[in-house]
Formats: structure tokens, C-alpha cells, sequence
């Protein structure tokens, strides 16, 4: 059984949004939370999964295209993932397109029972930032935190 969000959306932990290259940020922080639940030293989980990009970490996909975070049994960081992997599917694509929606209904069984209508009705009504922006506004938080 898959976990609800407060938006209805069932996610099914099937890994299909897993798959293909790029898009995929992590904060510092995120990254050190992310070792932490692995139980591993952070420089050896940054060598590992990611690499810098602009101020953030991208998590590095393998030879096959899908995110080095995926294993067998699914996300290896499923309880502190992402935030871009967090509003999976509340994309703006998504939510702009009647085709693009489609097209993710179709990999995604976690969306078998949805219809665009009641999906846009049922997504976060946040203005549609760039998750990258958010990541790198949040940083900035962070350590201005750090500060006071």
C-alpha cells in the first residue's frame, strides 16, 4: 500500500517516476539528511549519488538512466526524498497540460483514477516556481538561519 498526501494522490512507491535523467535537486541539507537515513558518511553519499550543480546537489543517474537512488525495493530515501520527488505529480507540466497529464497517467499507476479535471482541482494551489528556485530559496534560508 502506497501513502495518501493531503491532495488524495496515492503514491504506489512503483518507481516508474524514478526513471530518466536530470531534474532531480537536493539542498545541503537535504543531501545530509538523505545520508543520515542511509546511515552513511555525507562526502561518501555526495561521491556516490550526486553532484554539484549551481548551488544544489543532482542526484546522478546510472548506465541504465534511472536515479542511483532507486533500488530494488524502491526509493532508497523514500522518508526524507526530495522535494521535487515529493509534489511527484504536481508538476506545472502536468497541471498545464491535458496531453503531458495523460502521458504520466500512463506510466504512473498512482494516477490510474484520476481525471485532469479533479487533478487540477486537487493540486497545491502554490505559485508554479521552479523547484530548482525553491531548493536554492531555501538554502538561503537555511543559512540565514545560521546566522541569527
Amino acid at each position: 500500500m502506497g501513502t495518501v498526501s493531503k491532495t488524495g494522490f496515492q503514491c504506489l512507491k512503483c518507481g516508474q517516476c524514478c526513471q530518466g535523467v536530470g531534474g532531480v535537486w537536493l539542498t545541503t541539507l537535504g543531501a545530509l539528511r538523505a545520508a543520515n537515513h542511509l546511515g552513511v558518511d555525507p562526502s561518501k553519499f555526495t561521491a556516490q549519488y550526486l553532484r554539484p550543480d549551481d548551488g544544489l546537489w543532482l542526484v546522478r543517474a546510472g548506465v541504465d538512466n534511472n536515479c542511483l537512488l532507486l533500488g530494488p525495493e524502491g526509493c532508497l530515501i523514500h522518508a526524507v526524498k526530495p522535494m521535487m520527488c515529493a509534489a511527484w505529480p504536481f508538476f506545472y507540466g502536468l497541471l498545464s497540460d491535458k496531453f503531458v497529464f495523460e502521458e504520466a497517467k500512463a506510466i504512473c499507476p498512482g494516477l490510474n483514477n484520476w481525471d485532469w479535471e479533479r487533478f487540477k482541482i486537487a493540486a497545491p494551489k502554490d505559485p508554479p516556481l521552479s523547484f530548482k528556485k525553491r531548493l536554492k530559496a531555501l538554502e538561503g534560508l537555511n543559512e540565514l538561519k545560521k546566522l541569527t
